[in-house]
């Protein structure tokens, strides 16, 4: 007789853990292919972009850097620890001081953000001019920095022709007062 009422029950209970866990299993699935859909579009368009996105996990130590980022600096993706200290290891060394300052400001909240012009050198002893910005996730309860992520810009061909038009003005202007000496006698 207790088997009788006992097992109806826990026939039901059963089917209902069954039926609560396969709801899980297809919001989680659901979860996934939502996060693996919306990752695929943070690559395509940061692909089309010329920044190159970079995200560091303060808790874990990893950091994110975008493949082509570390192409234009000459180094195969796998040859590249996914750690800060690489990317230290690139600063030139005469911003390596003043950029570490400017990390460290926005990471204990100093600052809001951190947006420094840098030169990195890439693998092959060239120099390469960055604009780099990000800014900090915090812990709601601790006001601890968890993520620092942002964006590197190559800016070097832009410096190149501000540099060629500056010279360009220059010469005309030497030109120009050339021309007035020239005149007066």
């Amino acid at each position: 007789v207790l088997v009788r009422r006992w097992l109806p029950t826990e026939l039901k209970l059963r089917a209902s853990q069954r039926e609560k866990a396969e709801q899980l299993k297809r919001e989680l699935e659901e979860s996934l292919r939502a996060a693996r859909e919306g990752e695929a579009r943070f690559l395509l368009a940061s692909s089309a972009s010329r920044d190159f996105v970079w995200d560091a996990d303060l808790r874990t130590g990893r950091v994110f850097v975008a493949p082509r980022f570390l192409e234009l600096l000459g180094f195969p993706v796998a040859d590249w620890p996914l750690t800060q200290e690489p990317w230290l290891r690139v600063l030139h060394p005469d911003d390596a001081p003043r950029v570490k300052r400017a990390i460290r400001a926005c990471l204990k909240g100093e600052t809001p953000t951190y947006d420094e012009r840098v030169r990195a050198v890439r693998r092959d002893g060239s120099v390469v001019h960055l604009h780099a910005a990000g800014a900090c996730l915090r812990d709601e309860a601790t006001g601890r920095a968890t993520r620092f992520a942002g964006f590197i810009r190559d800016v070097t061909a832009e410096l190149v022709a501000e540099e060629a038009r500056v010279q360009g003005q220059k010469l005309e202007s030497l030109g120009t007062f050339a021309g007035g000496v020239a005149h007066d006698f």
